[in-house]
């Protein structure tokens, strides 16, 4: 499959350095080409099934001797979902499109691809057009004196779904996820090695906002204890600080930082 849309697409072409230097990006254009080869697959497996069922039963028997339908044993949970997402999520992008305009259209995604994940998880933002909104606003958000910037890229829902896993439950972190609209993600490092991440977030809209916010502090409640004394936009976390702010803009803003007064200046403006 994978050479036919060389063939077709010239897949070298699409892995432009600045789509995989950012990695939603990288994952929505992953998922696009896996999830067509997947549903292709699909479409000719029940073909031979139709045809011959016999076949179909070898195929299937000789995917499973090369233990090519299952990950390796002792894989992190976390990365098998992200291994797997561009092959489950992408087919159903995929199918989505094809049952929106043919297969014409997803032909057609080759010329303009997912930039998201969001577009991929929700096919309906890809159709209607819908990217990732960016604030020039947030070009202000430097790296404390003193802390060099290590990381500097959106982290779009798939990933903001995975962080919101480690404190809510897989239905909860994906409802609180759903209605992101863009984001800046950065991680600044201290010369000691110590680390500090903040997470700007634009919404849908306002109702998604609140929603996320209070998802996010149930579950930093839940899984640290209720907010500081000092800052009730805070809690205590292993590694320092969890705090969570809602800007003028309708913005959210997510800070963890060693400390309180590391924290301090991200949870304004």
């Amino acid at each position: 499959n994978h050479a036919l849309q060389d063939q077709h697409f010239s897949l070298d072409a699409l892995e432009d350095p600045a789509v995989t230097a950012i990695p939603d990006r990288s994952l929505a254009l992953t998922a696009l080409v896996e999830g067509d080869a997947s549903a292709v697959m699909q479409l000719y497996a029940q073909e031979v099934m139709t045809r011959n069922p016999l076949a179909a039963l070898s195929m299937l028997a000789e995917g499973a001797l090369s233990n090519t339908l299952v990950m390796p044993p002792g894989t992190p949970e976390v990365l098998t979902r992200e291994l797997l997402f561009p092959y489950e999520q992408g087919m159903a992008f995929v199918v989505a499109l094809a049952a929106d305009g043919g297969w014409k259209a997803v032909n057609a995604a080759y010329e303009n691809p997912p930039t998201t994940s969001e577009q991929i998880i929700h096919p309906e933002k890809y159709l209607a057009d819908e990217g990732a909104v960016t604030r020039p606003e947030w070009d202000a958000l430097a790296a404390p004196e003193g802390w060099a910037s290590l990381w500097d890229v959106p982290l779009g829902e798939y990933y903001l779904r995975e962080h919101l896993r480690t404190l809510l439950t897989p239905a909860d972190a994906a409802d609180a996820a759903a209605g992101w609209g863009g984001d800046r993600f950065q991680v600044f490092e201290a010369a000691d090695g110590t680390r500090l991440w903040l997470l700007t977030l634009a919404w849908d809209t306002p109702e998604d906002a609140a929603e996320f916010a209070d998802a996010y502090r149930a579950g930093l409640t839940e899984t640290y204890g209720g907010p500081l004394a000092d800052d009730a936009r805070c809690h205590a976390t292993n590694a320092g600080v969890g705090c969570l702010v809602t800007l003028e803009n309708g913005d959210t803003r997510v800070v963890h930082a060693p400390t309180l007064e590391d924290a301090a200046a991200y949870l304004e403006g």
